[in-house]
């Protein structure tokens, strides 16, 4: 699997990343931002699914500096029967959706009886220049 890359105007209004979670389940997440090119984790913000007004982040520095860095959200959630979720990364430039991952299962298991305790790990690619 290849990792998804999200183009952005190098000359448009600032980005920001926002972590996601659906059909109400309770969870934590750290969203990184990784240098590009780099090792190096320039942000790490961590954040829960409580309260869903604070999980958009303003990416540092102009539009420009995101240039070929990495968003990577590491989710945890504690799934209650039936076990559907919906989780998501999502780039905003200004007021726009420019791109997304997501998991998602929506049959989730009807056979279900008590929670279980699941991870994600979603990435994407910055690309400017569009």
């Amino acid at each position: 699997m290849s990792l998804k890359e999200v183009e952005f105007d190098l000359d448009g209004p600032p980005l920001t990343a926002e972590v996601r979670s659906g059909f109400g389940q309770l969870g934590s997440y750290r969203l990184l931002l990784w240098e590009a090119e780099s090792n190096v984790v320039l942000e790490d913000w961590p954040g829960n699914f409580l309260n869903p007004d604070d999980d958009e982040y303003p990416l540092p520095g102009p539009p420009a500096h995101q240039h070929n860095r990495i968003c990577e959200a590491l989710i945890s959630l504690a799934l209650v029967p039936p076990h559907t979720f919906d989780v998501s990364l999502v780039i905003h430039q200004g007021d726009e959706e420019i791109g997304s991952v997501e998991d998602i299962d929506e049959e989730g298991d009807p056979d279900a009886n008590k929670p279980k305790q699941v991870w994600f790990d979603l990435f994407l690619k910055l690309k400017g220049g569009c």
